[in-house]
Order: structure tokens, then C-alpha cells, then sequence
């Protein structure tokens, strides 16, 4: 991306900072907009809405991002606060490959004006494929999900190597 078309502030929300993929994504976002002024936000499930919702009008001003990577949040006030976000200018971005983030977006349960499409299993699961097809690996895709024993918290992406590891044997 060229420098003038960088935006002034990009806030980035992700789970964090013990969740290795949450804190993974952030790196990523903030390495993409390495000579823009990035505010990372990190947060467990409990606190996220009340973390989304701290990004004021005046700290994300018009042209500025919000990138909420590995999480998503559960109050119709945090779908109307980024609405609100959005409504002035800023582009607000969501990637989150949980199960329960993809149902609740595709029954239509957050109404939030997306600068773009947010990222869905099928995509990440193709981009597996292709990055295992680069060593020579045929990945068996999607992984199942663990049932009955999954973790509810995977501090260090443990259910997800597993899942991986399992797609590659």
C-alpha cells in the first residue's frame, strides 16, 4: 500500500495477549502498517465488548481502520458502536475463523458495515491446502472438529495444531 493512501490510525483488536494465534494476527496487521500509528487492544472473551466499544470517534478518526482479528464480540451495542465507527469513515475489518462467529455471521446476528467480506472457514481452509500442496502435502480438508473434549479456551492453539496435524497425516 502506498504511504498516502495509509491511513492515519489503525486499531487493532484481538484476542490476547496469551492466545498465540490472536496475538499472531495483531503482528501481522501491525507489521502490514509497519509506518502507520497502530494501537493494539488485546482482550479475553469477558472484557471484548467493553474493549471495542473504548475506540472513541476521536481516536479512530475518519480514514482510519479497525482490524478485529481472532475474536469476535456479543452486544448489539458493540455491532452499533462500529456501525457508528463505520458511519464516520472508518473501515472496520473482522477476521475470525471460531465456529461460533461464522454461525452468528451467517444468520445474519451482527449487522456491522464491513469495509470487506470477513474471512470465512472455507477460505482458510483452501489456503491450507495450498500452503501443504507447497511442501507436498495433501491436506484431507476441513479437519474435524474435536467433539464432547474440545476446550473451551486453547491457550497456545493446541485444538488448532491438532486439527492441522490431523489434516496432514
Amino acid at each position: 500500500m502506498e504511504k498516502s493512501t495509509r491511513p492515519p490510525v489503525v486499531h487493532v483488536v484481538s484476542h490476547g495477549p496469551y492466545c498465540l494465534d490472536g496475538v499472531a494476527a495483531a503482528v501481522a496487521v501491525a507489521r502490514y502498517y509497519a509506518d502507520t500509528t497502530v494501537v493494539p487492544h488485546f482482550s479475553g472473551n469477558e472484557r471484548i465488548n467493553e474493549v471495542i466499544r473504548s475506540i472513541t470517534p476521536e481516536a479512530a478518526p475518519a480514514g482510519s481502520e479497525v482490524w478485529i482479528t481472532d475474536i469476535s464480540w456479543t452486544e448489539q451495542a458493540t455491532d452499533d458502536h462500529l456501525s457508528q465507527l463505520a458511519a464516520q469513515g472508518v473501515k472496520i475489518y473482522w477476521i475470525d475463523h471460531h465456529r461460533t462467529a461464522i454461525k452468528r455471521y451467517a444468520a445474519g446476528t451482527i449487522n456491522v458495515p464491513f469495509a470487506d467480506k470477513p474471512t470465512k472457514s472455507a477460505y482458510m481452509w483452501r489456503d491450507i491446502e495450498r500452503r501443504a500442496a507447497m511442501y507436498g502435502l495433501q491436506a484431507r480438508l476441513p479437519a474435524p472438529y474435536r467433539r464432547g473434549g474440545e476446550r473451551p479456551h486453547d491457550p497456545g492453539g493446541v485444538v488448532l495444531g491438532e486439527r492441522l496435524g490431523q489434516s496432514l497425516r
